[in-house]
């Protein structure tokens, strides 16, 4: 329900209800000779507002004449307030371990991050207990100052898969690992993954590679090879314009150079020393230690090159984007856009076309079996076989429908989770850096020294001095 105001124009005082009728807010000036005549216009307000009863008038007045007490000029203070509801507590994924820390090891001596060396914990033995699924908890009923039910919002369910080599006991809510091997969980599935180790680099002497599971190479990846790995892959040296599909996380110890036969494409999260004209969509964040050069970056989570610099090219991060440096000095332009989710219009409408193909199907076997409903019991055997089949199908059918348009919704929640509409600039904003936020552009006609954010700041896109971040 909107904000509510029912004051009479003529009155000095303004009594009005709050926000879903759970407040009810006196607003004027009540001078102390004249608290006793107002104290009978709050009475007389809160009547026509339908407070009537000794119980909500007493408490209400009580409230008015503290509020008053504390200064003459009152300004929405409350004077009568509903309970709201208990909010319940959704159901939650309780990982045993730090399977998956986006930090970094910090040397104990010099206090420097090794951004080659993730704090995650990914490799897990056979039989481990990889996470719990804790219940959701239901919220408790409140009351408005009306003292009508509002209850509360229906708790969420956690969501987890067992995905490949990983055993669900559905009774306790348990995950446990098949095999040993590298955890995975991308889109709410959680998998093991086998590891092949290729000892050299990938390139003429292996071949194309197409594992499933996760992969790891102990020297560089060379020129045009294709690597496509289900799980994570851990390179040890340097990509160099090939072709990545990887279903989990991308980890790069060298750097992702470019090229004609390039691309990268990654699930889950990227970690690399610098992209050089690079084509990159990842699925998760983006982590890059040195420098973004020349590439087109797409991420469905953020870009943070907390040490570095993004120099030309195209960077569109749904959470925001972080770096020491934007920009460059010889008037190449930097393109930067922020929360916007490039997978999720493609996700939506593939869910949507198959919501339409169910359509016809479902209307196709209510036709047939909705006149025949009542009578069941007196149809011929075979016929009556065949109408159980097809009420079982329209109840899949229907089934599938509810499961589609409970993933078109949570597709819309996790993208809203995952929006950060910022870029933040460490020591340096240069000139020509283009940024688009919510479909505002900005471009820099001049140098911005660090720290500055951009952002929408009273409607419009701006550069604002902000505060170090560490």
């Amino acid at each position: 329900m909107t904000e509510t105001d029912r004051t009479d124009a003529q009155d000095s005082l303004s009594i009005r209800l709050g926000k879903d009728e759970m407040q009810v807010l006196a607003s004027g000036r009540v001078v102390p000779e004249g608290l006793e005549a107002a104290v009978q216009e709050v009475r007389g307000k809160l009547h026509g507002l339908g407070l009537a009863s000794d119980e909500i008038q007493a408490q209400a007045i009580e409230n008015f004449r503290k509020a008053v007490k504390a200064g003459p000029q009152l300004k929405n203070a409350v004077i009568l307030e509903g309970r709201p509801p208990t909010p319940p507590k959704d159901g939650k994924i309780e990982w045993t371990r730090d399977f998956f820390s986006k930090g970094f090891y910090i040397d104990p001596e010099t206090g420097a991050a090794d951004y080659r060396r993730l704090t995650a914990e990914v490799n897990v033995g056979e039989g481990d207990l990889l996470a719990t699924i804790s219940a959701p908890v239901a919220g408790k009923e409140g009351r408005d100052v009306f003292g009508h039910v509002v209850p509360p919002r229906e708790p969420k369910e956690a969501q987890l898969r067992a995905g490949r080599n990983v055993r669900c006991d559905e009774a306790n809510r348990k995950y446990y690992a098949k095999v040993s091997g590298r955890i995975r969980c991308v889109g709410g599935v959680v998998s093991v993954d086998d590891v092949l180790t290729i000892k050299g680099s990938a390139g003429l002497a292996t071949g194309h590679i197409n594992h499933p599971g996760a992969l790891v190479i102990g020297e560089n990846v060379d020129p045009q090879t294709e690597i496509t790995a289900t799980g994570d892959i851990e390179v040890h040296g340097y990509v160099d314009d090939a072709r990545i599909i990887c279903g989990g996380t991308l980890i790069v110890h060298g750097g992702i150079n470019g090229g004609p036969h390039g691309k990268v494409e990654v699930e889950g999260d990227v970690f690399a020393l610098f992209l050089a004209n690079v084509e990159l969509d990842a699925g998760g964040d983006v982590f890059i230690q040195r420098e973004i050069n020349q590439s087109k970056v797409r991420a469905r989570g953020g870009v943070d090159v907390a040490k570095g610099r993004i120099a030309g090219g195209e960077v569109c991060a749904l959470g925001g984007i972080y770096a020491e440096r934007i920009g460059t000095e010889a008037g190449v332009r930097t393109s930067l856009i922020v929360g916007h989710d490039y997978k999720l219009h493609a996700k939506i409408e593939a869910r949507l076309a198959e919501l339409e193909r169910l359509k016809p199907k479902i209307r196709k076997i209510q036709e047939r079996v909705d006149p025949l409903r009542s009578r069941l019991d007196k149809l011929p055997p075979r016929l009556k076989e065949n109408i159980a089949k097809l009420l079982v199908q329209l109840k899949e059918l229907t089934a599938r429908r509810q499961e589609i348009q409970a993933e078109v919704e949570s597709l819309h929640e996790e993208s809203e989770a995952r929006r950060k509409l910022e870029v933040y600039v460490k020591r340096e904003l240069t000139e020509d850096v283009s940024v688009t936020i919510n479909k505002l552009t900005l471009l820099t006609r001049e140098p911005f020294p660090g720290p500055v954010r951009v952002a929408i700041i009273e409607g419009d896109i701006r550069v604002a001095q902000t505060r170090l971040r560490r």
